[in-house]
């Protein structure tokens, strides 16, 4: 796992949520507001930058 990003699970406890697929299908259909997911292979990748996350928590508006 690296440090640098952060999982759907982590983001859902973070916000206090307790099922991580509402995060995952706004990842998948572009419509969250930090992070990307694609699909390699069959499989769904998701690319959170965690200090950009962090920085959605604290001030409730994504980075630039």
């Amino acid at each position: 796992q690296n440090p640098l990003r952060i999982t759907p699970t982590e983001m859902a406890k973070a916000l206090g949520k307790t099922n991580p697929e509402p995060i995952r299908a706004a990842l998948r259909s572009g419509t969250y507001p930090i992070g990307m997911a694609y699909k390699i292979k069959g499989k769904w990748i998701y690319d959170i930058p965690r200090g950009a996350f962090e920085e959605f928590l604290k001030s409730g508006k994504a980075p630039d």
